[in-house]
């Protein structure tokens, strides 16, 4: 399935247009687009063929219980910044098949020149090679087509940058990458990657929020070991204000530089999504010079920032504690094939030493 929930695509999916001043800047996006943008209302009075493509679902879900329609290009000036965002979406993001592509860049550029706009020689070629201009072609079934697999990922459960490189783990880019993901997170074990539990937290977090964008189905474990419990924002506004004081005093030896150091955590706090606020304490960390010492010292890490402490959360299985790998290692195929059927059981059937061996290493 194509899945385009929660995507960037046109204007009326970026009120602050982000996009336009990414590409031109504000002076450009004065000098090039100074003319009146309808609001988002106002689209709902036009008729289909007004927007470049329409997706749909032949039986409506929860996700899109109505056609979305895009890139508007009914007047010229609407229809300048919907090339802008389509050849955005269609060259960086990536996220339609070539034919997709190709049939909502004929439609886009059929207005365009009707409106003499102009467009990228790419679009261009993309329309022609969807072939001649078709009145109501711009009708997607969002059911007969994927989202078309990067052949290199990008985008990651799990990115640490450390002095020997950087680890990347659990690849999300698409719904067979999210699968394989989760395949390896609860067969492998995360441990065996030398995980933190807070880390494997994370990552197991990400991969059910994936997992949801992309339509692939969560071990009921998976999600229980991924549900964290998000702390107050008194307490995480707390736990920021008292990790000034351990910043460095070259960096808050001014009231200036606390007020910027201030206005950083302000920008962090700013973000809705929890797990983005935790991305936001690392980079902070990251900024004023705070590593691994210093959380062995007791300085909570970013994602004990804003979760619970583990204890309150769900308990991680004995198995995934252990590691498969582990098991197979040291025990065998066959030992494995019994923890997985009950790990309790067949970790108490082991000699003391091994039980030893096995939790502790």
């Amino acid at each position: 399935m194509l899945n385009i929930s929660g995507e960037v695509l046109d204007l009326y999916d970026d009120p602050k247009l982000e996009v336009l001043l990414g590409l031109h800047g504000a002076d450009g996006v004065r000098s090039k687009f100074a003319f009146e943008v309808p609001d988002v209302t106002d689209l709902g009075q036009l008729e289909d063929d007004a927007f470049g493509a329409i997706f749909y679902m032949p039986e409506k879900t929860a996700e899109q219980s109505e056609p979305r329609r895009c890139w508007p290009v009914h007047e010229k000036g609407v229809c300048a910044i919907s090339v802008e965002y389509f050849q955005k979406v269609a060259t960086e993001a990536r996220l339609f098949p070539d034919e997709v592509r190709n049939q909502v860049a004929s439609n886009i550029v059929a207005n365009a020149d009707l409106h003499l706009v102009a467009v990228p020689d790419e679009m261009r070629k993309w329309a022609s090679d969807h072939g001649e201009f078709v009145p109501d072609d711009q009708w997607i079934n969002c059911a007969a087509y994927s989202r078309p697999a990067r052949e290199t990922p990008e985008e990651f459960a799990y990115e640490k940058v450390a002095s020997g490189g950087t680890t990347k783990l659990y690849p999300l880019d698409d719904a067979e990458l999210v699968a394989a993901s989760i395949g390896s997170f609860t067969k492998e074990g995360w441990d065996i990657h030398g995980l933190s539990e807070w880390d494997a937290r994370m990552a197991a977090n990400r991969i059910v929020k994936a997992a949801a964008e992309h339509d692939v189905g969560v071990p009921e474990d998976l999600q229980l070991f991924a549900s964290l419990e998000v702390k107050t924002a008194e307490e995480i506004h707390g736990a920021l204000l008292s990790r000034i004081e351990r910043v460095p005093v070259r960096m808050r030896d001014t009231a200036e530089k606390v007020a910027k150091l201030k206005e950083a955590i302000g920008v962090i706090e700013s973000q809705e999504d929890p797990v983005k606020i935790a991305a936001g304490v690392a980079e902070f960390d990251l900024a004023v010079g705070f590593g691994e010492d210093h959380y062995l010292t007791g300085l909570p890490q970013p994602a004990q920032v804003v979760f619970a402490p583990a204890e309150k959360l769900a308990e991680v299985p004995l198995l995934d504690r252990i590691g498969r790998d582990k098991i197979s290692q040291y025990l065998g195929e066959d030992v494995l094939e019994e923890f997985e059927k009950d790990a309790e059981v067949a970790l108490a059937a082991q000699p003391e030493d091994i039980r030893e061996f096995l939790i502790h290493g």
